[in-house]
């Protein structure tokens, strides 16, 4: 589903990326892997307490509250990627985002400012494969993981 619903409004997931760029950068920012943002009853009131907690600026905006959480998820996706290379001692020179996600130009972009890395978008089906990909090894239809490439690479060349 391509939209959400907050306060009796529906906005579609395009809509609140352009609030996002338009805003551009609010000034505070989110861990979004604090534990207070799991399973809040309100993503909007724990994202505005989370701000009054860290002594930060407050969104009131559509567009402040996803320009924090647009900005925090590409920070956090940078973060990763250094804690990745650190770990294997490789600098990776893209980053591939593939599933529903991928559709999202406005994060795609902002992770390639936060990471300095290229970002890669698709497929959408992605996931669906993956899953159906994981299923065929454990029943012994596919034998591993190289063998999945092997076979995805000859459609996709």
């Amino acid at each position: 589903r391509n939209e959400y619903k907050s306060m009796g409004t529906t906005y579609t997931f395009p809509q609140l990326a352009e609030y996002a760029r338009i805003v551009g950068e609010f000034p505070a920012r989110i861990n979004v892997n604090d534990d207070c943002f799991l399973a809040p009853d309100s993503m909007i009131t724990e994202i505005k307490e989370y701000c009054r907690r860290t002594h930060q600026a407050v969104p009131e905006s559509v567009g402040e509250i996803c320009s924090l959480i647009y900005h925090g998820l590409a920070s956090c996706y940078a973060k990763a990627i250094s804690f990745i290379e650190a770990q294997t001692g490789k600098n990776l020179s893209g980053i591939y985002v593939v599933g529903g996600g991928c559709q999202d130009l406005y994060l795609n972009e902002l992770t390639a400012k936060y990471s300095g890395k290229q970002v890669f978008a698709g497929p959408i089906e992605a996931t669906a494969m993956g899953n159906l990909a994981a299923q065929m090894i454990a029943g012994g239809e596919l034998k591993d993981v190289a063998h999945v490439r092997e076979i995805i690479s000859s459609y996709c060349s």
